[in-house]
C-alpha cells in the first residue's frame, strides 16, 4: 500500500503527448509493440513491420524524443523500495519488483521500443546519426548512451564511423557495448548496403586488440572472430522469409 501510494502521489504525464503518426488503425508505438518477440509478427512481410516502414522518417522525431528518457531519481527510489532481493543473488539479479510497470511508467515503455524502430527503419534512419552520436558520447546519461549505441548499430554501415570514433575514445564508458553494436552493423550491413561499408569496423576493432584495458582486448578478439566468419550463406539464412504457417 505504501508503494502504491508513492506511485500515485508522484505519477505524472509522459513527456511526449504529441499525436503520433498513424498507419491504418494504430499509432506508431502500438505497431512497434507488436513487433516485439512473442507479441506480434516479426518477419519481413509482417503487418507491424510494414506499418513502421510505411510511417518511415515521420517516426524519427518520436524515436529521438523517446530515446532521451532517463528514469528520474524519485522513480529509481520507488523502484528500489519495491524490490526484494532473491537469496544468494545481488540486488540487480533475480529480483522481484512489485508494481514495476507502473513505477517505470509510459516513458520507459516507449524508450524500450526505440531500438526496434531503428532496426526496422534502417537506412531511413540515417538522418538521425549525428544526434545519436551526441547522445552516445554523453557519459552523464549512461542509459540514454546505451540506447544510442544500439540504435547506431541497427542503422548499420553508415553509422560505423560514429561507433568507431567512440570506440577510440578511452573516456567512453560503453566501449564493450560499442563493439557489440559494431559486430551487428558489420554482419547486417551487406544485406542493406552491399559492399559499400564492408570491413569499415575492422581497423578500429583491430586497434582495440592493443588497448590497455584487458576486457577491451578480449572483446575486440571476440568481435573480430564474429565479424570475419560471416558468410553470404549465413546472411541469406538470417534474412530468409519465415515459412508459411
Amino acid at each position: 500500500m505504501v508503494i502504491a501510494s508513492l506511485i500515485a502521489a508522484f505519477a505524472r504525464r509522459a513527456p511526449s503527448e504529441k499525436p503520433q503518426p498513424w498507419y491504418k488503425d494504430r499509432q506508431l508505438s502500438d505497431w512497434l509493440a507488436m513487433c516485439r518477440p512473442g507479441e506480434g509478427p516479426w518477419d519481413t512481410g509482417g503487418e507491424a513491420e510494414l506499418a513502421v516502414r510505411s510511417i518511415g522518417t515521420n517516426a524519427l522525431p518520436f524515436l529521438m524524443e523517446w530515446i532521451r528518457y532517463e528514469l528520474p531519481p524519485w522513480r529509481q527510489k520507488v523502484l528500489k523500495l519495491a524490490t526484494r532481493p532473491v537469496q544468494g543473488k545481488p540486488l540487480d539479479e533475480g529480483k522481484i519488483v512489485y508494481g514495476q510497470p507502473r513505477i517505470l511508467g509510459k516513458s520507459t515503455r516507449l524508450a524500450e521500443l526505440v531500438e526496434l524502430g531503428f532496426v526496422i527503419l534502417n537506412s531511413n534512419a540515417i538522418p538521425a546519426i549525428p544526434d545519436l552520436e551526441r547522445l552516445m558520447k554523453d557519459n552523464q546519461k549512461p542509459v540514454v548512451g546505451l540506447r544510442a549505441i544500439y540504435a547506431l548499430g541497427a542503422i548499420g554501415g553508415p553509422a560505423i564511423t560514429a561507433l568507431t570514433n567512440a570506440l577510440a575514445d578511452t573516456k567512453q564508458s560503453n566501449r564493450i557495448e560499442i563493439m557489440h553494436a559494431l559486430c551487428g552493423a558489420e554482419r547486417e550491413s551487406p544485406y542493406y548496403y552491399g559492399s559499400a561499408c564492408h570491413g569499415a569496423a575492422l581497423p578500429a576493432v583491430t586497434q582495440a586488440l592493443k588497448d590497455p584495458d584487458p576486457s577491451i582486448r578480449r572483446q575486440a578478439s571476440v568481435t573480430l572472430y564474429n565479424i570475419t566468419t560471416v558468410t553470404p550463406e549465413l546472411l541469406r539464412a538470417l534474412h530468409a522469409p519465415a515459412p508459411p504457417r
